[in-house]
């Protein structure tokens, strides 16, 4: 029992961090003022390649979770799949915005199995964000549901603590979650116990006897602080809170929602917080400049800022390598490889490796 949940873990991580890179991504596009065109073809390059029909294919056999180091290199090369540039540290930002997403959607998931409720709603988004990739992010929910719909509580559990295992001991400040009283200064995530509960747990405080059969004698409940702010109704409010989560929280209006729900009360707050998420406008003639919001307001560099160069011929992989001086002088580039080649051939490089979860 569970090892299913082991070998099929893979799927999961990269789908979920590479929804929370495009909702990034168009965050950033919307607050520069990149004219539609363009951000909607830097997300779509992004999405074809993360969700490329080899590419799917390869993440959705049976194999060991990569290590963090390896999702990292992964998502770089899918970061460059598009016109958009990203240097070191540019990517290092975005990359711990998308680990600290995810990482608080599945520890405020209340059972395991809502996992898929989190991955299918950043299928869905994906979709509407990405309407002409819509076929790719079709398939893709499909082979979730099927290999994750079979998977019993022994599955779902094992998968649990081996994304666990992967986010433990992050803790990266983000402005939006403190803000929101989401995250609490040293980086902890802030997990309420409150909303609905799991399948077959009962409401705080409350007490059964049971015969000796195994049916209940008697059930009474007992005062408890949480026991109004728990909902233990149908399974469909736990399916409605956890696809809740997976949405895009850097939408001003989201997050707006998010303070008023928390500490934020009065119209200032409320418009300090928009006005932190939206950075300088800025378009010329050579290409629109992205700049990344700081990950906390204590940092002392001045910002990372990106630039699109809608005039730019887009770059494989491979190109990126040569770039960062990672090929051979006398390596020569196969005309016919496309970009989501190229990231086949950096997955099956880690099968290959003595250890895959390991880049060298």
């Amino acid at each position: 029992m569970g090892v299913a949940g082991l070998d099929y873990t893979t799927p999961l991580l990269i789908v979920n961090l590479g929804g929370e890179m495009v909702y990034i991504l168009e965050q950033r596009l919307e607050a520069q003022k990149v004219c539609a065109a363009k951000a909607e073809r830097v997300l779509c390059d992004v999405v074809r390649t993360m969700l490329s029909r080899r590419l799917v294919q390869e993440m959705f056999k049976a194999q060991e979770m990569y290590s963090d180091e390896a999702i990292r290199q992964i998502f770089y090369k899918l970061a460059h799949a598009s016109i958009m540039k990203l240097n070191e540290t540019s990517m290092g930002k975005l990359y711990s915005l998308m680990v600290m997403g995810v990482k608080r959607q599945l520890m405020s998931c209340n059972a395991a199995r809502r996992v898929l409720d989190v991955t299918l709603e950043h299928l869905l988004q994906l979709r509407v964000m990405c309407p002409g990739v819509a076929g790719l992010i079709e398939e893709c929910a499909e082979l979730c549901v099927t290999r994750y719909g079979s998977f019993g509580r022994g599955d779902w559990m094992m998968c649990e603590q081996q994304l666990m295992r992967f986010f433990q001991g992050t803790k990266i400040r983000v402005s939006i979650f403190l803000q929101a009283n989401l995250q609490t200064s040293d980086g902890t995530i802030v997990v309420k116990g409150t909303g609905p509960l799991a399948e077959g747990v009962a409401v705080p405080g409350t007490l059964e006897l049971f015969r000796s059969d195994g049916s209940t004698l008697v059930s009474t409940r007992l005062p408890h602080p949480l026991a109004d702010s728990c909902d233990a109704g149908a399974a469909d409010k736990g399916v409605e809170a956890a696809r809740a989560l997976a949405g895009n929280a850097y939408r001003p209006h989201k997050m707006v929602a998010e303070a008023k729900r928390s500490a934020f009360s009065t119209a200032k707050d409320e418009l300090d917080l928009l006005r932190s998420m939206l950075v300088s406008e800025k378009e010329d003639d050579e290409g629109a400049r992205l700049e990344l919001f700081f990950l906390d307001d204590d940092e002392d560099d001045a910002g990372v800022t990106t630039t699109l160069d809608g005039t730019a011929q887009r770059k494989s992989a491979r190109d990126i390598f040569a770039d960062l001086s990672l090929l051979d002088d006398d390596d020569e580039e196969d005309p016919s490889q496309k970009n989501d080649e190229d990231i086949i051939d950096l997955l099956g490089f880690l099968d290959d490796s003595p250890n895959k979860n390991e880049f060298k």
